[in-house]
């Protein structure tokens, strides 16, 4: 067994990392409770002797779900494995025994992160490095996988960088070479880049490619002078981190310049729609209220009563079409979303304001979702309309999330240079700031009303933080915060990242105090940073 330098062989073991599946699966968990149940109400039936509710249905019941956990459980079991990671290579270990390679035996990587949710707050991360490795000639996929929770960082971050980096490298020089660089459904070669798609295969030249970036799990490449992707390819597949490298280096500052007019929304970064099975439910509910009317008019000749029938079944037509219309995207210079009849647009230097709330919801002390509610609100002017965005998770959408920075921090910008044209800028309905480089905070009233304003100079503040969806700020010489403002308010992540670029200056030129406002995935219960 290769040894850790430095460490003995019961060391090494000691840092072994569990990186697959385990028997504390919370479905397999699911199925063991779901088998004991069953389990207890067949002994518990036949030991009653009451032939009117007999506990043979119960007993076959029992042995299926005994079968399938079993099945499981020994699928689990093979893939359990553990991890030690070395210098120039790593250790696995499973059920095939325990095998050392080298990072030049990983001939192809993916990667994958998720976030898992309790109660609608992030708990832990799930990483997933997929590697196939070259086992003299016959290749091998493992899946290394661990979950950890949220404040810890990524045991293996750092073999996934090095392989990375050593992969990029070593296609690199394949592609100097006249050779071709494969991934899952794509090549890369001298003559550009070849995707199969469900509809054909499409050919793209590198100098073609005016933007990149990996949204809603897909690396996107975008051709120029078009708004949607001209190529998506899963962001969890073999060798996807590869191509955005690539692509990265040889566009370069090519990548993501300003193109068309300035009233064009420009190129689509994500979208949401309604899911097309509450189309397909309305739709049938109109057939059917169309049928009745039919056969009203049919069976017993009432024309009136089959006129109605037929106007009532109008309505969940048009909620069909509706929701089959309905969509909402995020571009690279605005929002958009679609209706029935027309769709509205508003342009990111257009908004006034942005409001970003985010609800979780219980029912009787059970976790049933979270509400998430972005208003986007326009500058007075003609054409210009409110655009809201309202979605129910059992968890939070990372690119929503993402949405709500990339937003705020354009509006911020804006506001910015209101401050230097010795402007003041309001914030939210309690705080604005004043071009003097200060914060001026009116706290609301017990019942009603609102206390006298107080003057807080930016040079003052030594730390800000979130907790249970309030914004807090400390200052020199006060123990307690002196601002306490819902991160729900509205336009107050635009101001959150103002306040981040005023204070990122003040807090490089006096390196003793706390740090910055960074931007946190979510104003909501986040723990606040000690003043």
């Amino acid at each position: 067994m290769a040894l850790i330098p430095g460490r003995s062989e019961k060391e090494t073991v000691e840092n072994a990392l569990v990186v697959g599946k385990s028997l504390r699966d919370r479905s397999f968990l699911a199925r063991v409770i779901v088998t004991v149940a069953l389990l207890a109400m067949a002994l518990l039936l036949d030991g009653a002797g009451d032939p009117a509710f007999p506990g043979r249905p119960f007993w076959w019941l029992t042995v299926v779900s005994l079968g399938l956990t079993l099945r499981q459980g020994l699928a689990l079991w093979r893939q359990w494995r553990t991890l030690v990671i070395l210098p120039e290579g790593f250790i696995i270990e499973d059920g095939r025994g325990r095998r050392t390679y080298r990072d030049d035996q990983v001939v192809s990587l993916a990667l994958f992160s998720q976030t898992n949710f309790a109660q609608g707050l992030p708990d832990s991360l799930t990483q997933q490095l997929r590697l196939w490795l070259d086992e003299g000639g016959r290749y091998a996929q493992v899946d290394l996988e661990l979950t950890h929770p949220v404040a810890v960082a990524n045991p293996f971050a750092e073999l996934e960088q090095r392989l990375a980096d050593r992969l990029t490298a070593k296609a690199r020089a394949v592609l100097e070479a006249g050779r071709e660089v494969v991934g899952e459904g794509w090549k890369l070669g001298p003559a550009g880049l070849q995707v199969q798609t469900p509809s054909g295969t499409r050919q793209l030249d590198l100098d073609q490619v005016a933007d990149l970036g990996v949204f809603d799990h897909e690396v996107c490449l975008w051709r120029k002078d078009e708004d949607e992707p001209y190529v998506r390819i899963p962001a969890r597949s073999m060798n996807a981190l590869l191509l955005e490298r690539l692509v990265r280096e040889k566009r370069g500052e090519a990548l993501g310049q300003v193109e068309g007019t300035p009233s064009t929304l420009g190129r689509v970064l994500f979208e949401r729609k309604i899911p097309a099975g509450w189309s397909l439910f309305w739709g049938f509910c109109a057939v059917l209220g169309l049928l009745a009317a039919v056969g009203t008019l049919v069976g017993s000749g009432e024309s009136a009563v089959a006129a109605v029938v037929a106007g009532v079944s109008a309505v969940p037509l048009l909620l069909a079409l509706w929701v089959h219309r309905w969509r909402f995207r995020c571009h690279q210079f605005g929002v958009s979303q679609r209706g029935l009849l027309s769709e509205g647009r508003l342009m990111y230097r257009d908004m006034a304001s942005f409001t970003y709330q985010t609800t979780r919801m219980f029912y009787n002390g059970v976790y049933t979702g979270t509400t998430i509610q972005m208003v986007f609100g326009p500058v007075p002017g003609p054409g210009r309309q409110t655009i809201t965005f309202q979605t129910t998770l059992q968890g939070l959408d990372e690119e929503l999330d993402n949405l709500r920075q990339h937003i705020a921090k354009v509006i911020a910008h804006r506001l910015i240079d209101e401050l230097k044209a010795e402007r003041s800028v309001d914030w939210t309905p309690n705080l604005r700031f004043l071009p003097n480089l200060s914060l001026e905070y009116r706290a609301p009233g017990l019942l009603w009303g609102s206390h006298e304003p107080v003057v807080i100079p930016l040079a003052t503040i030594v730390n800000v933080g979130f907790d249970a969806g309030y914004f807090h700020i400390w200052v020199q010489g006060q123990e307690k915060s002196v601002v306490q403002e819902q991160a729900s308010s509205t336009n107050f992540w635009p101001g959150f990242y103002l306040l981040s670029a005023l204070l990122e200056p003040l807090q490089a030129a006096a390196p003793s105090a706390s740090s910055a406002p960074s931007a946190a995935s979510s104003g909501e219960e986040q723990a606040p940073s000690s003043p």
